[in-house]
């Protein structure tokens, strides 16, 4: 809730917790476009999805399941959330070339479009995908926002770096697993309240690649409070955020403008 007065500029998010058919690139477009609708229907500015949404979480078979950026997949997804007038983010493995990159597409409501490779892999990942070289944020109408995927939003300084190049939002799409539950909300407050800005964190269920994955996807304000929180099923998790709750949190904590990266180590 707003803390000095009423709610003026909300943003409703959607966050598409589901199991995605594993290597079925098909099985799973079909779900996640009645999570469009879904999402649509209630009203939501932005759908959420997954790390590797689109086929499952494949190691193994991450080439197999790859996808192009212009291809029929993400193409008929771009048209149909121009159709609903919803935006989405949504992660899949990306062929480019003789690379494979563990991606996200950002479709705006217009058809605009803004890939982002996941940058920090986690575990196995690098024998299946090539590094991503570059942060990203997409300049929305309301606000600007920036993807991430799982492991990135464990790394302070990613965050931290996003905020200072104005970023209002993170989203993140991550297949995030057991043994980590207790990670995942604690990470979602620290870097809302230290940037003073929104994180969304959409999470997968069910298993793949002999990993149980635990939901829990979460939404944290710039305070640093939890507005919406998913348990261990699949579900369609509404949030809705204040947008001037940014501005606010930035004017009480003043974490961005009272840092002092120049100060030296001294070794003992």
């Amino acid at each position: 809730m707003n803390t000095t007065g009423a709610r003026v500029n909300i943003m409703r998010l959607a966050l598409g917790q589901f199991t995605p058919p594993s290597c079925d690139v098909a099985g799973s477009l079909a779900r996640i476009m009645d999570m469009c609708q879904q999402a649509a229907a209630a009203g939501a500015s932005w759908l959420i999805l997954p790390e590797l949404a689109l086929g499952g979480y494949q190691i193994e078979r991450a080439r197999d399941i790859a996808l192009d950026v212009d291809g029929p997949e993400l193409t008929a997804l771009t048209r149909e959330a121009r159709r609903l007038t919803i935006s989405v983010q949504v992660g899949f493995a990306e062929r480019q070339g003789a690379l494979v990159y563990n991606s996200v597409l950002l479709m705006g409501q217009d058809g605009t479009r803004r890939i982002y490779r996941k940058t920090h892999l986690f575990g196995r990942e690098p024998q299946a995908f090539t590094p991503g070289s570059a942060l990203a944020i997409a300049s929305q109408p309301a606000l600007r926002l920036a993807p991430l995927i799982c492991y990135d939003i464990e790394f302070p300084e990613l965050a931290r770096s996003l905020a200072q190049h104005g970023a209002d939002a993170i989203f993140v799409s991550t297949a995030n697993m057991e043994p980590y539950g207790d990670d995942q909300p604690m990470f979602a407050r620290a870097r809302a309240l230290e940037n003073g800005l929104f994180v969304a964190i959409a999470n997968r269920t069910g298993s793949d690649e002999g990993f149980q994955f635990f939901g829990g996807s979460v939404v944290a304000d710039p305070f640093g409070r939890i507005l919406a929180q998913a348990g261990n099923e699949e579900t369609l998790l509404l949030a809705d955020c204040d947008l001037g709750l940014v501005a606010e949190a930035r004017a009480a904590n003043h974490y961005l403008t009272d840092r002092r990266p120049d100060l030296p180590v001294e070794m003992g």
